[in-house]
């Protein structure tokens, strides 16, 4: 398209308001745009749609990303092939490049299911060589079941109003007949045997997913202009409850349309046949994971998965010669599952010691390069990000590669011995659900308690008015006199009541017991299903999470969650010390293991196999035993501490005797050592205020402290979400206030401006990292810095003490006259309270991550090896230290480097380290504000030349981008 007749577009589309309709459903907007396009410009096509894009980001939405096909190009190399089929077409843009990239010579085939895929396809592609196949739904459909079309069609055209109510039981089969569709698969793919007899060298497939992860009340809430405002809050939740329903089949949906189409596609012999070199497909991680859920429907077809392969190998002489992990939310807004790019070859089996290649296809252009090498070679990088070659049966994700790769890397510091699980433990129960086939389990002390209604509790299988599904037996102790008291309370006008209020109705849709009855009975099992506890001793053992990263411990007072939750694990007391088990699966080292531990993608748990194939690391006996005694006086002296804090306050004419008992334990020295392990620029200013004695200067160093810290903390949390340009143009609206009032803040930036900034980063990062469709974004834009350290740093506590030094700082120091040295101290005492619970809430998160600065590196293999310095604790005469990373790295910049990882975040210069003008001293200098005479800097430690002016239309351009308008821009 002329640059003329694009600037003719652009102009209708912003009539038209194009750009906004993209933001409702991208596939109506490209269908609307291509008639005015077409009558500008009948050579209109995918590239002219990626150059608006740049305009208008909406209409990517609309595009396949780019990375993924040039990935996909650049694996091929020099493979030429003959003609390219496409099974699946969403919009067309995936075929449309690579034809155009490849130069098929007999050109492709791609096939639709939609209409407007088809129409968008259609009209996008008239200059190149595609055939457009449109799949007639109707051949693929079973005649037995009239309700297969409806569904279908609902899943394809988002007419998502079929799956409103799953919850209701007039919809009660909707759920059930939308996974038998999932599970056919022949017949929801097509029936790939009615084509013509052709023959392709190259089969690719990777659809676009349709369905929204990001359903809101919000998005659809003209649905409830018709309610009441008293019913608004009931349908408010139901509508919830039925989207978390649908939600949840979508993306299954999702993940599942790949896997089903390898199926189908790899047990074709006319598509992957002799003239058939190679199939790419994406797929989900469902591919090659196993799987926890509690869903036979999905059971049943990943088994069928498992044996389809098999099948596809031996038959067709073909193996999946590479899984390359695409970027997290590289389909938002579509879909969050995490995915993979597979490459299916022939001939490879027949290779002696072939093994699967994996990696992580990143985005960066020199990464991916050199990934793309060793996928060539065969050969591994110097991380497994790189490229890795192991046994496709003992593939579990490149995830679970990379935290053994880390596991390796602590455990090598930590001096342990690997034990295997089995070795050192004698027993494992898990305290939740297993299934007895469709039955209950045997047992002579027991009772049967109907959960709806006011049947009567029974105890016998023989006396069930009901059906057996709508009764839960509660398995008692051996004492069998406790049965016809229980079935008389049960049953008593009392007993019924208790029985409604119980939400036994709940647990019979969840299947999970309330275990409200626990001092009577040792099991309550549902039809088909085991819960159960385990009364016995609890010598040397542990409970273990079986979902999330709860604390382990070692007796059931200390559980956090339903009993169903936790293992329990019995140790070899000649092994293992249960006590520093329970504290090792809580350290660092063990929350790595047990995030390898789970299984499954929609709620990962720990599953008895996964359990029981682990290892563990462990000192000898006598050393667990010491390690948790001297855990044990540093927990009384902690205790300790905690109770002269309250004795102050309580009996405050004692306080000779208690600042004599607190000095015991070096206070101050407790400071140093704290602020040694800080960033330079928090742990300077400290410093300063603990070397001075006047009042005065330590109010001043104090709150200058406070200050800093919050523009410090922001400056992280900003920097963070500024490494990807493009989430950061979409969610800044967040932390970037559009009132009047604060326009332009930044260029006289004071304590109040910084705080507010903070707050609201924090609070974005705290929804962002209680969300698990954008958790593992939330980790990567900080480097994948642990959880933990994230929570910290955007934590309400932290909030509240900036909020709380603000007021000070306002009250006391903006707006004062003559102050005494004695309201000098009161006020420091103020700050310094609120500085111990900083302490408190920070601890030594920092301990874990580094601020550096880099001075020279080396480069091999894809890895750069950096000497930096090391920008931490309260001196200028900064440690070298040697670490690894695969990006370059400025030198003019600083970065944070979460500990084990590899790709450190750029920190933006609102801080720098900087030569003073007279002196050349290094000292740190944070931004303040900018005016005609330049960028102004402060140093709240450096007094000499505490206050810099210095040109830099840089520092001015990068604060306008991220504050006033488009970081693209």
């Amino acid at each position: 398209m002329s640059e003329a007749n694009k600037e003719k577009l652009l102009d209708l589309m912003w009539k038209n308001n194009s750009a906004r309709a993209f933001r409702i459903d991208p596939k109506i907007a490209l269908m609307e745009l291509i008639l005015p396009a077409a009558e500008i410009d009948t050579s209109f096509d995918y590239a002219d749609l990626r150059e608006l894009s740049h305009f208008y980001p909406e209409v990517k939405e609309g595009l396949f990303p780019e990375i993924i096909s040039n990935f996909i190009v650049s694996l091929l190399k020099d493979f030429r092939p003959v003609k390219i089929y496409d099974p699946w077409v969403k919009t067309g843009s995936l075929l449309s490049i690579l034809v155009e990239k490849l130069q098929p010579s007999e050109g492709a085939v791609g096939v639709t299911y939609d209409g407007l895929d088809h129409l968008i396809a259609t009209n996008f592609t008239k200059n190149q060589n595609i055939t457009w196949q449109k799949g007639d739904l109707d051949d693929y459909l079973d005649d037995d079941n009239p309700n297969d079309e409806a569904v279908f069609r609902a899943v394809i055209e988002k007419e998502d109003d079929l799956f409103f109510n799953f919850n209701d039981d007039d919809n009660s089969d909707d759920e059930a007949v939308f996974k038998a569709v999932i599970e056919k698969e022949s017949n929801l793919l097509g029936n790939i045997e009615k084509l013509p007899n052709r023959e392709y060298d190259l089969v690719v497939c990777a659809p676009q997913f349709d369905i929204k992860s990001k359903w809101t009340f919000e998005d659809d809430k003209e649905l409830f202009d018709e309610f009441d405002e008293d019913d608004k809050d009931i349908e408010r939740f139901e509508y919830k409850k039925s989207i978390e329903v649908m939600h949840e089949i979508y993306e299954e949906y999702d993940g599942y349309i790949a896997d089903v189409l390898m199926r189908t596609v790899g047990n074709n012999e006319k598509l992957l046949s002799r003239g058939t070199e190679i199939g790419i497909f994406v797929v989900s991680p469902y591919f090659f994971n196993e799987t926890k859920e509690d869903n036979p429907e999905l059971d049943r077809a990943r088994k069928s998965l498992n044996v389809n392969l098999q099948s596809m190998r031996n038959l067709l002489d073909c193996s999946i010669d590479a899984a390359f992990k695409l970027p997290n939310s590289i389909f938002d807004p579509f879909t969050s599952t995490p995915l993979y790019l597979i490459i299916v070859r022939h001939g490879k089996s027949a290779l002696k010691n072939h093994k699967l290649f994996v990696g992580q296809l990143s985005g960066d252009e020199k990464q991916d390069a050199i990934l793309v090498k060793n996928y060539h070679e065969r050969k591994e990088g110097g991380i497994p990000q790189q490229g890795a070659l192991i046994e496709e049966s003992e593939f579990k994700g490149l995830d679970t590669l990379i935290n053994n790769s880390e596991i390796k890397q602590l455990v090598a510091r930590s001096g342990v011995v690997a034990y295997p699980f089995n070795q050192i433990s004698n027993k494992i129960n898990f305290l939740g659900k297993t299934t007895v086939n469709d039955s209950f389990s045997d047992s002579d002390s027991c009772i049967y308690l109907p959960m709806i209604g006011d049947s009567p509790a029974v105890s016998s299988v023989n006396e069930f008015i009901l059906q057996p599904q709508e009764y839960v037996q509660l398995v008692l102790e051996a004492q069998s006199d406790k049965i016809e008291p229980l079935i008389k309370e049960f049953n008593s006008p009392d007993g019924l009541k208790e029985r409604i209020n119980l939400a036994w109705e709940w647990a019979r849709r969840s299947r999970v017991s309330p275990f409200y009855y626990d001092n009577y009975y040792v099991e309550v099992n549902f039809y088909g299903t085991q819960n159960f506890q385990d009364k016995s001793s609890e010598d040397n053992c542990v409970y273990l999470p079986v979902i999330g990263i709860s604390a382990v411990v070692i007796t059931r007072n200390e559980f956090t969650l339903e009993a169903s939750e936790y293992i329990q694990i019995y140790l070899d007391s000649e092994k293992v010390f249960a006590p520093y088990f329970a504290a090792f699966l809580n350290s660092r080292l063990g929350l790595k293991i047990r995030e390898g531990l789970f299984i499954g993608l929609k709620l990962p748990g720990i599953t008895r196999a996964s359990l029981e194939s682990s290892t563990m690391y462990l000192p000898d006996l006598n050393t667990q035993k010491e390690v948790m005694r001297i855990n044990a006086d540093i927990v009384n002296l902690s205790a300790e501490l905690s109770s002269l804090h309250n004795r102050l306050w309580q009996s405050p004419t004692e306080v000779i005797k208690i600042e004599k008992r607190m000095r015991q334990f070096s206070q101050e020295k407790g400071w140093e050592i704290w602020l040694e392990d800080l960033p330079f620029p928090m742990a300077s200013i400290l410093w300063a205020y603990l070397s001075t004695v006047d009042p005065k200067d330590k109010l001043e160093h104090i709150s200058h402290f406070f200050e800093a810290t919050s523009q410090f903390f922001a400056m992280i949390c900003l920097s963070a979400v500024a490494q990807d340009k493009e989430f950061y143009r979409l969610n800044q609206k967040h932390w970037v206030d559009e009132n009047p009032k604060y326009k332009e803040w930044y260029k006289n930036a004071g304590f109040g401006g910084w705080r507010t900034l903070h707050s609201s980063l924090a609070k974005f990062i705290r929804g962002m990292l209680s969300r698990e469709d954008t958790k593992s974004k939330c980790l990567s834009l900080f480097g994948n810095a642990s959880e933990q350290f994230i929570q910290i740093i955007a934590g309400k506590r932290l909030v509240n003490i900036f909020d709380t030094a603000n007021t000070y700082r306002n009250q006391w120091i903006g707006h004062r006259g003559r102050l005494s040295d004695e309201d000098a101290g009161k006020q420091a005492a103020a700050f310094e309270d609120l500085l111990s619970k900083m302490r408190e809430v920070i601890a030594d998160s920092f301990s874990q991550l580094l601020l550096l600065s880099p001075k020279s590196s080396e480069y091999a293999d894809g890895i750069y090896k950096y000497t930096v310095k090391a920008i931490k604790g309260s001196r200028t005469e900064f440690r070298d230290q040697i670490i690894q990373s695969i990006i370059p790295l400025d030198n003019k910049k600083l970065y944070l480097l979460p500990e084990l990882q590899l790709r450190p975040v750029e920190i933006l210069p609102f801080g720098k380290m900087m030569n003073s003008p007279k002196t050349e001293q290094n000292a740190f200098y944070f931004y303040s504000r900018f005016g005609n005479d330049g960028v102004r800097w402060v140093s709240y430690h450096f007094e000499k030349e505490a206050d810099l002016t210095v040109p830099d239309p840089e520092m001015v351009g990068l604060m306008k981008q991220l504050f006033d308008g488009d970081i693209q821009k």
